[in-house]
């Protein structure tokens, strides 16, 4: 078959010859990651294999691949002849430098076709040219496209992983034919849905909502790709999202059970790798979120169509003329899958009990409905598997947390981490919000986050330019209309709003009609709609809209508000109104205005101007399929909630009902217009005192009543509120701005946790005149008289300053040798903001605080590696004369020697340093320094001694030696050759380290084997240097050795029993999937006893029976005796111990008399879903129902707490939680006490049960403070709990930074509770027909 190899690209050509490989020569091919690869993309040792044909591997060989270009200009010839010159000549250089790199075998892989003509062809001319090199390398190999082709055939399942991206446009069709065999002829269904959803979605959703243009605009015309920044990440700006995308989509993502495959193997994700294929995109509103997602699909869409259905002829020209995408065809063609969440909210709302939930239910309703098909679950996961997918989640800020947004979530992982993974599939994710009450959902460990960023002039000008072209035929207009335009973006205040594509659009739009371009959001909206009510009265069309013009705009008004209301509730997630409910609102709203006979017939009138000629409601088939109304933009139905609160006739009633709205992140964009209006119009000066009024009252001000008023203090959502509005840009008065800022001002404390705010976001939403006023006027005296750089005014005052805003760029230079050093995480922070304008001083200070106040290994650390090598590389760009210090080049060495080799991939040496190059070179320095003993079964043992012929580290210690890090040449010489002596070295050198250098490495020589890592624990809790001395006598050092031996010799005999009874486990590990004997795992088991149960034996339990849906009898029976020592081991005891208790049956479990742990519970991090911790906690229930002496079950509850809802917490009454509590506190078993105060503070408690818990609380806290917070932050603690767990940790001695920070997460927690509280929507409506005079509501 002809594969196009040539669609693959550099990136996936390297992975599909790793992927060959692997496939040819198994586990013993060692795969290397992107990056510098160091002459080879794999090594296999002591090979023996046959590639293809008569190509043999033979000794250690090097793979190395090498992708040209289509485009590249240079002859096939002498692209190859100069790639194989730079790979041999580099092997040549070797041969004396590192003669341990150079192999007996190199392959050569590439995507050309290597000519066969005898002399003159390409291959011949290249295995002349390497013949002179047989003397360095005996065996070179060059493989071509043919023989690629061949290996392809050979490995179907590598063929098949790269199908999309490899297989010609004929063969894809047949492909296609093929997948309608085997899947029941299901693709074609597919393909028809994506055909219909490429008609549909064609438009932008600009035209869907009201347009005054008689033009329908396609996407493809006007779209201008948007830039973003990668949140937490060091200079990481992308410049073009879709194209960044559609990259990602480029490559192979294929998920597997253990991780991400990205090169035909898997991997356990690495700590600090996110995962590329899953994307989270963070944008306000009108900032182009759907319209990505929306051009994305249509992009794929495409080009499915143009492979599938090539006689559409738009499908065809997509890609090509002046409207094409700035990006090629993508190279895999993907499925894409467009969910509207709050559309798969309200679906999941209507199914029964019996019916699936699932992402793969809805997503079938979408293609059964619209392609007119019948897939099946199963037809679908089998397409699943055999094509590559797209899936892309709109608007999660659409669901709000009040409503079913945690079911829709747990939808969304269980289709990730189950369906996708099972299926093993080719499959992107792209998930979106606003920023507004997301609190990181999609979990940033398993997500990349990009914030969108403002549309930047330049942008601007080419988006309006795109709008024009297809608006306006007349040249002369156009120029007029660009002028105006262009001149609008000059003006600092309407520029402001110009900076996203919807904004943007409307203004033209605006511009087109002979409107003004506006200053404000609210007049931006209100001009819009009047603009597009008044062109379609120019029609004269229906005369319903020119004589009833107030009706509607009320109309439109009450059924935003109606929608607004109801879809903070899972009952109407998706906003829509049926149609039948949506004539019988007009008819009622006609019979209100006081028409009767047959004038309500005018009601049909209405409803066809409202959802055709205007178009601010579409008509569509709702998530029951019926005809129902909505607004197709978020914002607009905002909009017009806002105008049917300012049409309130009553001050009063309206003050009440922004009160109820006002801290909620739902209704937040709605209170913004309302706001927008009163400050915009004065008839109602009260108003406008009563906007400052709530931000008071929502600080916890005492001249304010509320009955959250302690819950306010803490978290402070007016101060959040009041930045809202003068983010807007609100106030043009120097009197109101100064007032609002006051309350803002309040954000700087300390005290209030900066993980609540972002101060990139503030810096860039707060208008230029604002901004220079908060800095003067609160930023700066702050920060001279907290003398901190803790909290987020310091963060401020940098970010402007390397936004080159004058006054903070001269004031940094002037405070940052006043303030204290700051905690390493507020370093990370600063970095993640941006340093490269700050100034030289700046910079200096910077330098200091990470190379000598804080020797933190930034990559191993929680915090991103990259941040701190582009740091250091900017930092010896750009200062002249600063020599490279010991402390920097040791704090380098460590960060390059912990970091996981996918991480070292990304490493860009800063310096040219010998022994920093040495290391990025060595793809095998993990292997070196942690090196495995690996046996039969699986077993893994880090021994110490190793073969070090072919990974020697002799040259590192001369090294090391050469740049005086001593304790890593000490090290290098024990790895290298172990002995008593080395061990003395070792421990000497650690006793001469700087006292800030020890922790990295204690953390360094844990990781490199058995022995090395007991002698780090001991350091590291050791107070005593010479009776750590005294301990490794040569007695005991040799002893060591002898068994290191004895536990390498029972790896390889795969003696699990020897190694349970000398208790080995710690030292020894199970790999991953794989299988052990039953009869073995019996054995072990027979002979475990108290004294081998540790973490490593639990570790190899769980390792062993991981796969195994029901555990054997003789596991149960065994985790049964020794259930509460389950308990006290790592993450899989107690993981492995609820397994146990949920599968045996109630009556034995009673009859067992199990005991339950005593002892107080570190953090237990493991995943349970919550199905499944909803049945734990229903048979503990049943349990404690029993009788006293089954309570102590309460013990098990805080593992499974976070993942319970409070629905199902409150079913036990507060009064029997008490008489709970009271029983279990006598047994003195403090786990089931925290279980218990854990429950009672998840709902609602009275001030009695409040003093009687209080001294427990108070005590447990002061044990372990960690696991409140962990569970306050991960779990269903009510806002009450919440609240006395915050009172709590206040009272305890002493006020420490670390109880100090507890409070600011609390904080945040406390905060994301009360934005996340749904608005009491009979409140709501209750108030709006007071003041509209009774109103019906439908």
């Amino acid at each position: 078959m002809k594969y196009e190899l040539e669609r693959l690209g550099p990136y996936n050509f390297e992975h599909l010859i790793q992927s060959l490989v692997r496939g040819i020569a198994g586990n013993s091919v060692t795969i290397y990651g992107s990056g510098p690869d160091g002459q080879r993309e794999a090594t296999i040792e002591d090979a023996n294999l046959v590639i293809c044909g008569g190509t043999v591997a033979l000794g250690r060989t090097v793979v190395q691949a090498k992708f040209k270009d289509p485009n590249t200009k240079q002859e096939n010839w002498d692209w190859l002849r100069k790639n194989l010159k730079d790979e041999l000549d580099g092997f040549k250089k070797k041969l004396t430098t590192h003669p341990h790199m150079v192999p007996e075998t190199f392959l050569f892989f590439t995507n050309i076709v290597l000519t066969p003509v005898l002399d003159s062809g390409i291959r011949d001319r290249a295995e002349e040219f390497v013949a002179k090199y047989k003397d360095i390398i005996p065996h070179i190999f060059i493989l071509g496209a043919d023989d690629i082709r061949t290996m392809l055939e050979n490995n179907r399942d590598v063929a098949r992983c790269y199908a999309s991206f490899i297989m010609p446009g004929d063969v894809l069709v047949e492909l296609h034919e093929n997948l309608k065999a085997i899947h029941n002829e299901k693709f074609e269904d597919l393909i028809e849905y994506a055909r219909q959803m490429f008609r549909e979605d064609s438009a932008v959703r600009l035209e869907q909502a009201g347009s005054v243009s008689s033009k329908s605009i396609n996407i493809r015309n006007v779209y201008t790709d948007l830039e973003a920044k990668v949140r937490s990440g060091l200079g990481n700006e992308i410049p073009k999202v879709a194209a960044h995308i559609i990259d990602l989509g480029n490559r192979v993502q294929k998920r597997k059970r253990t991780g991400i495959d990205v090169h035909g193997g898997s991997f356990s994700k690495p700590q600090g790798c996110v995962p590329e294929c899953n994307v989270v995109l963070i944008g306000n509103a009108g900032q182009g979120k759907s319209t990505l997602c929306q051009y994305i699909c249509q992009i794929y869409r495409a080009a499915l169509l143009r492979r599938f259905k090539p006689g559409e002829p738009e499908t065809q020209s997509y890609f090509t003329g002046d409207s094409a995408p700035s990006f090629s065809v993508p190279r895999c063609e993907r499925f894409p899958v467009l969910i509207s969440l709050k559309r798969y909210a309200a679906w999941i709302n209507k199914q029964d009990a019996e019916n699936s939930r699932s992402v793969i239910s809805y997503i079938l309703s979408l293609i059964n409905r619209k392609a007119n098909a019948s897939l099946s679950i199963r037809d679908f996961r089998r397409l699943l598997s055999g094509y590559s997918w797209a899936f892309l989640f709109d608007g999660l800020d659409e669901v709000p947390a009040s409503s079913n947004r945690n079911e829709v979530l747990h939808q969304i992982q269980e289709f990730l981490e189950r369906d996708l993974v099972e299926s093993s599939c080719d499959s992107l994710v792209v998930c979106t919000s606003r920023p507004q009450g997301y609190d990181d959902a999609f979990s940033p460990y398993w997500y990349n986050h990009y914030e969108l960023k403002d549309m930047s002039a330049p942008l601007c000008k080419s988006y309006i330019e795109k709008l024009l072209t297809f608006l306006e035929d007349n040249g002369d207009e156009r120029d007029r209309y660009r002028k105006i335009l262009h001149n609008a973006l000059n003006d600092p205040m309407v520029s402001k709003l110009m900076t996203t594509p919807l904004y943007t659009a409307i203004i033209v739009l605006l511009v087109k009609m002979g409107g003004t371009p506006p200053t404000k959001r609210y007049a931006l909206f209100q001009e819009y709609c009047e603009i597009v009510i008044k062109r379609e009265k120019q029609k004269e069309m229906l005369p319903s809209l020119y004589d009833e013009y107030d009706w509607i705009m009320k109309l439109h008004a009450q059924i935003g508000f109606q929608l607004q209301a109801e879809s903070e509730t899972a009952e109407n997630a998706a906003a829509e109104l049926s149609a039948v409910r949506c004539k019988q609102l007009i008819v009622q709203f006609l019979q209100d205005e006081g028409f009767e006979g047959e004038s309500l017939a005018k009601s049909e009138d209405f409803y066809f101007a409202m959802t055709t000629r205007l178009s601010f409601l579409s008509e569509v088939s709702g998530s029951d399929q019926e005809a129902c109304v909505l607004f197709p933009l978020r914002s607009i139905q905002e909009y017009f909630a806002a105008e049917w609160l300012i049409s309130f006739d009553n001050e009063d009633k309206l003050s009440e009902a922004l009160e109820h709205i006002s801290v909620s992140a739902y209704w937040r964009n709605v209170y913004l217009f309302v706001a927008g209006y009163f400050t915009k119009h004065r008839s109602r000066k009260n108003m406008n005192e009563t906007l400052f009024r709530i931000c008071q009252r929502n600080n916890g001000d005492e001249n304010h009543e509320s009955a959250n008023a302690a819950a306010y203090r803490i978290a402070m959502p007016g101060s959040r509120l009041a930045l809202d509005l003068l983010c807007d840009n609100l106030f043009n008065h120097p009197a109101d701005q100064h007032r609002y800022l006051n309350i803002v001002s309040k954000l700087l404390d300390e005290d209030y946790s900066a993980s609540c705010l972002n101060a990139s976001l503030i810096t860039q939403r707060l208008p230029p005149k604002i901004a220079d006023i908060f800095l003067e006027e609160k930023v700066i005296p702050h920060i001279q008289k907290a003398k901190s750089a803790e909290g987020i005014a310091f963060e401020i005052l940098w970010i402007m300053a390397n936004n080159q805003n004058a006054k903070a760029y001269t004031q940094l230079e002037d405070l940052i040798n006043d303030v204290a050093v700051p905690k390493s995480n507020t370093i990370s922070r600063l970095l993640s903001d941006g340093f490269e304008k700050v100034g030289e001083k700046a910079l200096h200070v910077l330098y200091r605080w990470i190379t000598e106040e804080h020797f933190v290994v930034f990559c191993s650390s929680y915090s991103r590696h990259d941040r701190y090598w582009g740091f250091l590389s900017f930092f010896f760009a750009h200062s002249s004369g600063t020599e490279f210090s010991l402390t920097v080049l040791r704090q380098a060495v460590y960060g390059m020697l912990l970091a996981d080799p996918f991480e070292r991939n990304n490493f860009r040496v800063p310096y040219p340093n010998r022994l920093l190059k040495r290391i990025e070179a060595d793809k095998d320095l993990h292997k070196r320094f942690f090196s495995e003993h690996v046996g039969n079964l699986g077993l893994k043992c880090r021994s110490i001694q190793q073969d070090r012929t072919k990974l020697s580290l002799s040259e590192y210690v001369e090294d090391f030696r050469f740049f005086q890090l001593n304790e890593l040449a000490a090290l290098a010489e024990f790895l290298h050759s172990p002995s008593y002596l080395g061990v003395r070295k070792l421990l000497e050198a650690y006793r001469d380290l700087p006292e800030c250098c020890k922790d990295a490495f204690i953390q360094l020589i844990g990781q490199c084997n058995w022995f090395l890592h007991e002698l780090a624990d001991k350091l590291f809790t050791s107070e005593n240097e010479e009776e750590l001395f005294a301990h490794y006598d040569r007695t005991y050092v040799e002893a060591c050795f002898k068994k290191d031996q004895e536990m390498i010799n029972l790896v390889e005999a795969s003696d699990l029993v020897s190694i349970t009874r000398l208790n080995y486990w710690n030292e020894v590990r199970l790999s991953y999937g794989k299988t052990i004997p039953q009869d073995l795992i019996q054995a072990v088991l027979i002979i475990a006893n108290e004294e081998t149960i540790d973490d490593g034996f639990i570790s190899f339990l769980y390792a062993a029976t991981q796969t195994e849906e029901i555990l054997s009898p003789e596991l149960a029976r065994f985790s049964m005796r020794y259930f509460p020592l389950l308990f006290q081991q790592s993450t899989y005891g107690p993981e492995l111990a609820l397994k146990v208790f949920a599968q045996t049956p109630l009556s034995v479990w009673v009859a067992s008399n199990v005991e339950y742990p005593k002892t107080f519970p570190g953090l237990w991090f493991f995943y349970t879903d919550e199905e499944f911790a909803s049945s734990l906690l229903e048979k503990i229930d049943h349990l404690a129902e029993l009788g006293k002496e089954f309570l102590q079950v309460y013990a098990l509850l805080p593992a499974v707490f976070k993942n319970l809802k409070s629905n199902k917490l409150s079913k036990v009454t507060p009064d029997t939680m008490m008489q709970y509590y009271h029983a279990i506190n006598a047994t003195g078993n403090q786990t089931a006490l925290l279980g218990c105060i854990f429950r009672i503070l998840a709902g609602p408690f009275s001030d009695e049960q409040k003093h009687t818990i209080w001294e427990k609380l108070v005590e447990l806290l002061k044990i372990c403070p960690l696991v409140f917070i962990w569970y306050v932050l991960n779990g269903s603690f009510s806002m009450d709990g919440k609240m006395l767990i915050y009172e709590a940790i206040t009272t305890l001695v002493p006020d420490t930074e670390r109880n100090r920070d507890l409070l600011r997460q609390l904080a945040s927690a406390i905060l994301n509770d009360l934005e996340s509280s749904p608005v009491d929507q009979n409140e709501l409506i209750k108030l709006s027909r007071i003041a509209h005079s009774d109103r019906h509501f439908i």
